[in-house]
């Protein structure tokens, strides 16, 4: 799982507008540039109870993208919003979108 020092803490949170949007089959994706030397690129997994009602499902959600997130060696800070068919499509294929960005 990504470490908490790479993710998005709520006073952290972007504010202003992503500067690149990507949609995929299972979600949605924010990129964000940071302009700061001393920024490590972060990230945020935003799943609704719309999406997923169930508790754990949201939470098996987010640990795996987060292990996506890690997987990919992202360069630039990124928001996901995933839909429900995050969960059923294969890991290689979350990890190979995310290297897209």
């Amino acid at each position: 799982m990504l470490p908490k020092k790479g993710r998005f803490s709520r006073t952290s949170f972007p504010r202003k507008k992503p500067t690149s949007r990507k949609s995929f089959p299972w979600g949605a994706v924010s990129v964000y540039n940071i302009e700061s030397d001393t920024t490590l690129p972060r990230a945020a997994v935003v799943v609704s109870k719309k999406n997923l009602k169930e508790a754990h499902d949201r939470n098996k959600l987010k640990r795996r993208l987060y292990e996506a997130v890690s997987k990919a060696g992202l360069k630039h800070s990124v928001i996901i919003f995933p839909r429900s068919e995050a969960l059923t499509i294969t890991f290689d294929v979350l990890v190979a979108d995310l290297k897209t960005l």
